[in-house]
């Protein structure tokens, strides 16, 4: 409520009327003028709600927060703040509740500073919110990979062949994940599916990395095995890489392939390199494993300062040689570092095709340094 001050007109006795000047509070509500940040954002991480919740006021023009309202306010990220194509999700209108709206559900989808809100609603002056950063983290770690992206596609396949979502089972329990990949049994296919988790900043052309994976296949590899109808992969790969889609257009990294295929350089362990032009390919390490059905670990890092990567298994280093540098002319303009874990059944043509590959995963983590 607004103070105001009136006139009184007081008659005593014969004399005439004083006039006198009484101030005090109106009775009536002073009129909605703009809407003011009563709860500003804080710093969050990207796809994380904010908090606390940002809450957005209707004030009159002396600041007084009008009780009464019941003003649909929006809230969007302020033109040219931020980073470009940034989104702003969670509910983005809400109605004033005693002249308040509270958003506590908003997120930001891309890390950056310098990020500013502004309020908006019919009739009243908008607000633009002190600014705030969106950061990420880069380290992470897990008992299963629920959380990772998963994808699929064919290889090797005649032109008629196709896969679909049915071609794979994926079941995650607290403990592990098993990936099973042409589950149908289809001997005209060769599947890929592969689960990976992404991370989008500029560190990830400097910052060290660190990918660690347990594995285990849970059906054993043998002609004998593969001939009494168990599943039978071809190879099984993990990889760190970091996408630069700035400069260079380069795909910088490492990669290892173990070979499950049991008539096929069975336990062989290779890594991905590339040529002067950013053509990859495999090369042998050297390094064959007695394939079973116990749990192992595979480590890959990466160093962006000496431009190389390590491999191990099982704490042995298996490889070390300079980071892979492909070129990828269908990825994006971003800057992201990625690491992924691959099953690919057995290639199709052959006695060998027409089985499943299963391979189960657990406790990963991810380790950046972020200074290199």
């Amino acid at each position: 409520m607004r103070s105001r001050c009136h006139t009184l007109l007081r008659v005593v006795g014969s004399l005439p009327a004083l006039a006198m000047w009484s101030c005090g509070n109106g009775t009536g509500p002073s009129p909605a003028e703009r809407l003011a940040f009563t709860v500003q954002p804080d710093s969050v991480e990207a796809g994380d709600s904010i908090s606390p919740p940002i809450q957005v006021a209707v004030r009159d023009e002396e600041g007084n927060t009008v009780d009464g309202s019941t003003a649909s306010i929006t809230v969007a990220i302020t033109s040219g703040t931020g980073t470009s194509g940034a989104e702003l999700g969670g509910t983005l209108t809400r109605a004033a509740v005693d002249g308040v709206s509270t958003f506590d559900d908003l997120t930001v989808d891309k890390v950056g500073a310098d990020y500013t809100l502004t309020a908006t609603a019919a009739d009243l002056e908008s607000s633009v919110s002190a600014p705030f950063t969106v950061t990420l983290v880069l380290s992470g770690e897990g008992p299963n990979i629920s959380t990772w992206e998963f994808a699929f596609g064919d290889g090797n396949i005649p032109p008629d062949a196709t896969s679909t979502e049915a071609d794979y089972t994926v079941s995650h329990v607290d403990s592990m994940s098993t990936i099973t990949v042409n589950s149908r049994q289809r001997p005209d296919v060769g599947l890929h599916g592969i689960y990976l988790l992404r991370r989008e900043t500029d560190a990830a052309l400097t910052a060290k990395m660190t990918y660690s994976i347990q594995f285990r296949l849970p059906d054993a590899v043998s002609i004998a095995a593969h001939q009494a109808g168990n599943p039978t992969g071809q190879t099984i790969d993990m990889t760190l890489f970091s996408w630069d889609g700035k400069t260079s257009r380069r795909d910088y990294g490492f990669a290892i392939s173990i070979i499950t295929n049991p008539y096929f350089q069975t336990g062989h362990v290779r890594y991905w390199v590339t040529d002067a032009d950013g053509n990859g390919s495999w090369e042998d390490t050297g390094v064959v494993l007695d394939l079973d059905t116990e749990w192992h670990t595979v480590e890959l890092s990466v160093d962006p300062v000496s431009d190389s990567g390590v491999a191990k298994i099982d704490e042995a280093i298996v490889v070390t040689a300079p980071r892979a540098k492909e070129a990828k002319p269908t990825f994006g303009d971003d800057v992201t570092a990625r690491v992924s874990v691959e099953v690919i059944s057995v290639d199709p043509g052959s006695d060998n095709g027409g089985r499943s590959a299963r391979l189960q995963v657990r406790n990963w983590s991810w380790i950046w340094s972020p200074d290199g």
